[in-house]
């Protein structure tokens, strides 16, 4: 197969070449820096929302101690409940 063969090309057709590319790259430039634009805007959304989340789950590991803590502090379904000696009247 023979090996294809180019045409040097004129300066004025490599500034062409070049400007479409230009061209391109500065498309492609505008468009990332959109993307970038609109994901900046949605972390920026989800921010106060995860702080949120984080209290959230802050409040509920307090109240799960809390209740642990009082739960030490009942008597114990397994253990019979002491109940109070009857008076004696004499």
């Amino acid at each position: 197969m023979p090996v294809e063969r180019f045409e040097p090309l004129t300066p004025e057709e490599f500034d062409q070449h070049l400007e479409a590319s230009n061209e391109r790259l500065r498309l492609e430039l505008i468009e990332a820096e959109e993307r970038l634009r609109k994901r900046e805007i949605i972390v920026a959304r989800k921010e106060p929302m995860l702080r949120y989340l984080d209290q959230t789950l802050a409040d509920i590991e307090r109240e799960e101690n809390e209740i642990a803590a009082l739960e030490k502090e009942l008597p114990s379904p397994h253990r019979p409940a002491r109940r109070p000696q009857p008076l004696r009247v004499c």
